[in-house]
C-alpha cells in the first residue's frame, strides 16, 4: 500500500529520544533492511497487471485481503473522485479480459478488489474494519515502546521502527495479524455453529422417525384389535358336545345285569 508522507505520520510517531522499538541494530543493518522494505513497497506500487495480480493473489493475501485499503491501495479519508477514479484503474487492469494468459489468477483479483469497493460502501463492515485497524496502531505503539525501553537499558541508540518505513511495516503486519485472528475466530464459530445445526437436525430426524414407528406400531395394534377381540370371545365361549362323542366313556363301568333264577327247578 503506498503510504504517503501524511499516512505515515499518522500512523508513526516521530521518535523521541533517539530510543528504539526491540533490540537494538547496527546501521548496516538497519540500512539493508530499509532498502529491502523500500524495494518491497515500489514493488507493490507499480501499476502494472502483472504485478498487482501478484499482490493480490499472493500468499497469505486471502488475510491481506480483508483490508480494504490495502487491497485498493488507498488511504482513509481519500478525496472521494480521485478514489474512484483509483479503483477503476485498479479494476481495469487486473480484469480477466485483459489477462487472459491467467484467467484464474486474473479473476481472483478482480474478485478481491469488488469485495473492498464493497466493504467500502458498507458502514457496518467498515466501522469493524476501522476498530481492527485502531487496534493494530495501538498494538505497534505499545510494541516499540516496550522495545525502546529495551534499548534504552542496554544503551543502544537506534532500532527498525525508529524509521517510518520500518514502523508502517509492522503496523502493517500487526494489522494483517489482527484481520487474520479475527476471520479464523469466525470461521471457528460458523463451523461450530453448522456443526451444532448438524446435530440438532439429526436429532430432529430421529425424533420424527421414532414418531413415525411409534404411530405405525399402534395403527398396526388398533387394525388388529377387532381380530383379537373375537378371538378371545371365541375362546370364552363354552363349547357344545358333539353327540355320539367318546369323551369319557371309556372310564365309565359295564352295566351290571339282573341275573334270572328258575323257580321251576326241582328241589
Amino acid at each position: 500500500m503506498p503510504w504517503d508522507a501524511p499516512a505515515a505520520a499518522a500512523v508513526a510517531p516521530v521518535a523521541a529520544g533517539g530510543g528504539g522499538g526491540g533490540a537494538a541494530v547496527p546501521d548496516a543493518k538497519l540500512g539493508s533492511f530499509l532498502q529491502e522494505l523500500d524495494a518491497t513497497e515500489k514493488a507493490d506500487s507499480v501499476w502494472t497487471n502483472v504485478t498487482q495480480i501478484d499482490r493480490l493473489t499472493k500468499p497469505g493475501s486471502k488475510y491481506l485481503n480483508l483490508n480494504p485499503y490495502e487491497v485498493l491501495q488507498i488511504e482513509p479519508g481519500m478525496d472521494p473522485a480521485a478514489q474512484k477514479k483509483h479503483v477503476r484503474k485498479l479494476q481495469f487492469l487486473v480484469h480477466p479480459d485483459r489477462n487472459r494468459d491467467s484467467p484464474e489468477l486474473s479473476k481472483k483479483a478482480f474478485e478481491a478488489v469488488g469485495e473492498a469497493k464493497r466493504m467500502l460502501e458498507d458502514e457496518d463492515k467498515m466501522s469493524f474494519i476501522n476498530k481492527v485497524l485502531d487496534e493494530a496502531k495501538e498494538k505497534t505503539k505499545f510494541m516499540v515502546a516496550e522495545k525502546r525501553g529495551q534499548a534504552r537499558k542496554s544503551g543502544e541508540k537506534k532500532i527498525l521502527e525508529d524509521s517510518p518505513s520500518a514502523y508502517i511495516a509492522l503496523y502493517k503486519k500487526n494489522s494483517k495479524m489482527l484481520f487474520a485472528e479475527y476471520a479464523k475466530r469466525k470461521e471457528t464459530l460458523e463451523n461450530e455453529q453448522a456443526e451444532a445445526k448438524t446435530k440438532n437436525e439429526a436429532a430432529k430426524a430421529e425424533a420424527f422417525a421414532k414418531r413415525k414407528r411409534d404411530s405405525d406400531e399402534k395403527e398396526k395394534w388398533e387394525s388388529g384389535m377387532g381380530g383379537r377381540i373375537d378371538g378371545w370371545r371365541d375362546f370364552k365361549k363354552p363349547k357344545k358336545k358333539k353327540k355320539g362323542s367318546a369323551g369319557l366313556g371309556f372310564l365309565k363301568p359295564p352295566k351290571l345285569k339282573t341275573e334270572k333264577r328258575d323257580t321251576t327247578s326241582k328241589r
